[in-house]
């Protein structure tokens, strides 16, 4: 793999790993409104999505009004504790710690910027991150490449300089979608045999700080 000014990833199950959390606020959510039989596997596999269409996925129902709502719930609920029970992956944060000056990392993720920052921080890692654009910061969310491209612009690079990492199928798409280079880790829910089909120069078991080597 060749070597790139500017290494972009995704952040849920890319870098850090809160899905013990996410699922048991999904399902205090679901279980508030009667949806009772929703595994927690299901509730993981919605990891990255926007929250509308989680919701729309779970329950099967596709009105945007209701969707909103247990949106609105699963952030009151989830948001106050996701940073302090989010852990960063073990070679995902070997790989921020080794990095070097001479390159750039930035993260572009549907979870919000300052969450983020946060969970950065209390793990003692928010120097080793330059950028951070949340599903707030960009006009529609991945697979759509606003904030890929945005990340672009804010290191002044040109996007084959820029290499994008993610565990789903989605940041697959966002990378097509933006023109950048993709790299997929599997340490989400996605396997290697569903990454063949997109566009990637390489499909990893795990990050290391041989990544950024």
């Amino acid at each position: 793999m060749k070597k790139y000014k500017v290494y972009l990833f995704d952040f849920d199950l890319t870098l850090a790993d809160g899905s013990a959390w996410i699922v048991e606020c999904f399902q205090t959510i679901l279980h508030r409104h009667g949806y009772t039989s929703c595994t927690d596997n299901q509730c993981r596999s919605t990891i990255g999505m926007v929250l509308e269409d989680a919701f729309e996925y779970l329950t099967g129902v596709s009105d945007p009004a209701f969707c909103h709502d247990l949106r609105l719930e699963y952030r009151q609920l989830c948001r106050p504790q996701v940073a302090e029970r989010t852990h960063f992956i073990p070679g995902a944060e070997a790989m921020l710690r080794s990095r070097t000056e001479d390159i750039r990392i930035g993260i572009v993720s549907t979870k919000q910027s300052d969450v983020i920052w946060k969970t950065l921080r209390l793990n003692g890692l928010e120097n080793t991150v330059d950028h951070v654009i949340g599903i707030e910061e960009v006009q529609a969310p991945k697979p759509a490449p606003y904030g890929i491209l945005n990340a672009c612009s804010h290191f002044g690079v040109d996007k084959s300089e820029v290499l994008y990492c993610g565990d789903s199928t989605i940041d697959a798409e966002a990378a097509k979608n933006a023109g950048v280079d993709f790299a997929a880790v599997t340490t989400g829910n996605t396997t290697r045999a569903e990454f063949e089909a997109y566009p990637h120069v390489a499909i990893l078991d795990a990050l290391s700080p041989d990544y950024l080597a």
